[in-house]
């Protein structure tokens, strides 16, 4: 659709877009002289399945979604073997194989509940830090920060941890890993989302657990009063000092 415009006035042009799905409109004005000099709208197929409506984009954003999940894990738990060789839990030359299981080990629950009364050996508090580096557990964001969400999916993943929030109350756990370790699972399957918990839930259970080297570190800053095991006594089992006396 054309309009002629008065003439006498220099054309001040101004092109309004309308995008969509499935169409474009756009409307080009002049403003000086009060005239529409073109305006429409082009039609085109929606990129969405016929089907099930569902953007083709969905699976390219799913393969994305993957790639940055996969590579954030990598980096974190790159950055936490760098910190667990700074403070001498693990060996320098040491690799992500070091943490897998060997002869004689415990199991990871097992250790994520022992942590709390005992202290821990240098490879035994290495092997739950990187373990629970590695299951971040669930971050609130935008919707979900009050445990909220009108997305599908997500409403499964803050429907289990409401449950096990509520679990962890009434149970009067000291911690996620300890409330897992009666269940006898960290892990979920099936596409159910059963053990889902809190990142400051893991937060808090990493900073609960200790070990003879970081309560050496510790006692240097003149944070631990007591005489700490050393030597050959590291392998064994030590109730641990109360919190309040670190």
């Amino acid at each position: 659709m054309t309009s002629e415009c008065s003439a006498g006035r220099k054309p001040y042009l101004v092109l309004g877009l309308d995008p969509g799905i499935s169409s474009c409109g756009f409307c080009l004005f002049d403003k000086n002289n009060h005239g529409f000099l073109e305006l429409g709208a082009h039609l085109f197929d929606a990129p969405q399945d016929d089907k099930t409506k569902v953007s083709l984009a969905t699976t390219r954003r799913n393969a994305r979604s993957v790639r940055r999940n996969t590579k954030r894990t990598r980096d974190r738990l790159t950055h936490c073997m760098r910190l667990l060789k700074q403070a001498g839990l693990v060996p320098e030359d040491a690799g992500k194989g070091w943490f897998q299981s060997r002869k004689g080990d415990q199991p990871l629950l097992k250790l994520r509940r022992k942590g709390l009364d005992y202290l821990l050996n240098d490879r035994e508090i290495a092997q739950v830090l990187y373990a629970l580096c590695s299951r971040r557990g669930y971050i609130p964001h935008g919707q979900g920060r009050n445990l909220e969400t009108d997305d599908a999916e997500g409403g499964k993943v803050l429907k289990a941890i409401k449950k096990n929030n509520r679990l962890f109350e009434e149970g009067a756990w000291r911690t996620v890993g300890e409330m897992l370790a009666s269940q006898g699972s960290s892990r979920n399957s099936g596409g159910a989302y059963t053990h889902c918990v809190l990142n400051s839930q893991i937060q808090d259970e990493a900073r609960a657990h200790r070990s003879p080297a970081l309560l050496r570190e510790r006692s240097a800053d003149g944070g631990l009063r007591e005489e700490l095991p050393r030597g050959p006594h590291l392998g064994e089992e030590h109730p641990r000092q109360r919190r309040e006396d670190l």
